[in-house]
């Protein structure tokens, strides 16, 4: 409520007009904004003329250099099925897995192309034998360049390799993959190895990836002489900061295994025949 005063002494009727009180606080509030909006506007100007001059003076970065700190991770696809990824190959690569059943128990593969193999050994327990493959699409959707420098292993678990059975398809042909990653699990601790496009192998690996840019790679985590659960990290920097991103196979560890206490049995087009894989 507007209330305004008259000077004692005077009749109401020639008492001096006073500006209300109400008008006061509202020529106040007018004023107070005025003012703020002249200095957020002197405050921004000058952030970006002395910007240099007031990290130094302050001994931090400006306010808006952490904005450019905010990276986003690339995008990563795990493929661990080669039967996906190798879908449109002829049937060249060959694949194993170690069953802890019999032969009998086993049954009949689904089909003569190796690759399809894989989802019909897991629900039966098959392991993978030798080696395991895993493809690995990674994208760019940082603005800026993203530097992928390092594959690291982490071992959830190794011993003996498992018992059983070993079945094994058959093929011979050339390999049709991108970039390669060896994985060396028997090695103590594991190595890593890198083989560019045609075979030749590198010293590092080492590429950028710019936003909307896509790298395709592989993995062959070989063991001969364990069992072994694992995962790998692929670590990257983007913007000033290092992170990784988890390479799994749907959370899980993946799973590999040699075949020395298996007993070896090869698809011959209609019939196992059991032989020696040492």
């Amino acid at each position: 409520m507007c209330v305004g005063r008259a000077l004692s002494g005077r009749s109401s009727s020639d008492a001096l007009t006073v500006r209300p009180r109400c008008e006061h606080a509202r020529m106040s509030g007018v004023t107070l904004i005025v003012v703020g909006a002249i200095a957020g506007a002197v405050a921004v100007f000058i952030v970006k003329q002395y910007g240099p001059s007031v990290e130094r003076f302050l001994g931090r970065r400006p306010v808006r250099a952490r904005v450019e700190l905010d990276a986003v991770a690339p995008r990563i696809a795990t493929q661990a099925d080669p039967g996906v990824f190798e879908a449109d190959l002829p049937n060249w690569e060959a694949y194993g897995y170690v069953f802890p059943t019999g032969i009998d128990e086993i049954g009949i593969p689904p089909t003569a192309i190796c690759r399809e193999w894989r989802e019909w050994a897991r629900p039966k327990g098959g392991v993978d034998a030798r080696w395991t493959k895993v493809q690995i699409v990674v994208e760019g959707r940082s603005e800026g360049q993203v530097l992928i420098d390092r594959l690291e292993i982490e071992l959830m678990g190794k011993r003996e390799p498992i018992s059983g059975t070993y079945a094994f398809c058959p093929v011979g042909g050339a390999s049709a993959s991108p970039r390669e990653i060896m994985l060396h699990l028997d090695d103590d601790p594991p190595g890593v190895s890198f083989v560019e496009r045609g075979d030749e192998p590198v010293t590092e690996f080492l590429f950028t990836l710019g936003q909307g840019e896509v790298e395709t790679f592989r993995i062959y985590a070989v063991a001969e002489r364990h069992y072994c659960e694992w995962i790998a990290r692929l670590s990257y920097v983007a913007n000033g900061k290092r992170d990784f991103l988890e390479i799994s196979d749907e959370g899980d560890p993946f799973r590999t295994t040699g075949i020395t206490n298996a007993r070896a049995y090869a698809w011959r087009g209609n019939e196992w025949s059991e032989y020696d894989a040492s």
